[in-house]
């Protein structure tokens, strides 16, 4: 049998990852920090375990508990992440470090504590990134592409290090999918239009465009493909971009003033 780690499994992407790999034979610890959703999912093959990637001390016993059920993990896949909408001239700095703090430090933390149980010959580390993370920022989007950025040079940088180990470090970059993200996103939204003394029709219109971008986003089967890819490919890719939004991609092609010029004349 093959084993696996999934941070953030509780729901959404993580989730989604946990209930398939493990229909496909994968033993999979799904960790999270939503105790009543763990205690729902105990199943054949699923390992529930309480972990909060802010909070060392709980991947410690997380830690503790894999080892005492296996030798070794094949696959440590890193879905964990939060993300705000706000203008970053107003934005309340905390809300900054904690998606720092879960999106990128929170991944440093799982992988650094759990490499001694990987798989040294076969082993896997998938960091779950974002379009964010490549594609040139949009308004009021500044907190979640800072995040993402980081966690992009983190993961190569990860990846040229642990080639010399013979470890493959992969990373996937979705698009929009449907999952709790996008109602997540709209809350967000509502609240910094009625927090914001600068942007309440900028932020309005952006909310349009991306309630309209929610509308086609895409069944998660195609990212489920991409990540069994991933874990059970004998040569995976070093990163998938699965269903990127189209448009974004176009518009990522120009130069940057230009995309300026369009964002000035699809929100002001």
């Amino acid at each position: 049998m093959k084993y696996m780690l999934v941070t953030g499994a509780a729901s959404g992407i993580g989730k989604a990852i946990t209930e398939t790999m493990a229909r496909r034979g994968w033993k999979v610890f799904a960790t999270d920090q939503n105790k009543e959703v763990l205690r729902s999912m105990e199943a054949k093959n699923i390992s529930p375990i309480y972990m909060d990637v802010t909070k060392e001390k709980t991947i410690l016993d997380a830690f503790m508990k894999v080892a005492k059920e296996t030798l070794y993990l094949d696959v440590i896949i890193n879905c964990a992440g939060i993300r705000y909408i706000s203008s970053l001239i107003e934005d309340d700095l905390n809300k900054l470090k904690k998606a720092v703090d879960v999106n990128l430090l929170g991944m440093m933390r799982v992988n650094n504590v759990f490499f001694p149980l990987l798989n040294k010959e076969t082993g896997r580390i998938i960091n779950i990134s974002s379009e964010s993370g490549w594609m040139s920022p949009s308004p009021f989007n500044g907190v979640d592409s800072i995040s993402k950025y980081a966690v992009e040079a983190y993961n190569d940088t990860l990846r040229r290090e642990l080639n010399f180990l013979g470890v493959k470090v992969i990373k996937i970059e979705p698009g929009p999918f449907k999952t709790p993200m996008r109602q997540n996103a709209i809350d967000s939204f509502k609240e910094s239009i009625d927090n914001t003394n600068y942007y309440k029709n900028e932020l309005k219109a952006m909310s349009k465009l991306m309630k309209n971008e929610f509308r086609s986003s895409k069944n998660i089967k195609y990212l489920l493909y991409s990540i069994v890819q991933a874990c059970e490919s004998k040569k995976p890719r070093i990163c998938y971009r699965v269903k990127n939004n189209i448009s974004m991609v176009l518009m990522n092609l120009l130069p940057e003033c230009l995309i300026d010029r369009i964002y000035m004349n699809k929100l002001k």
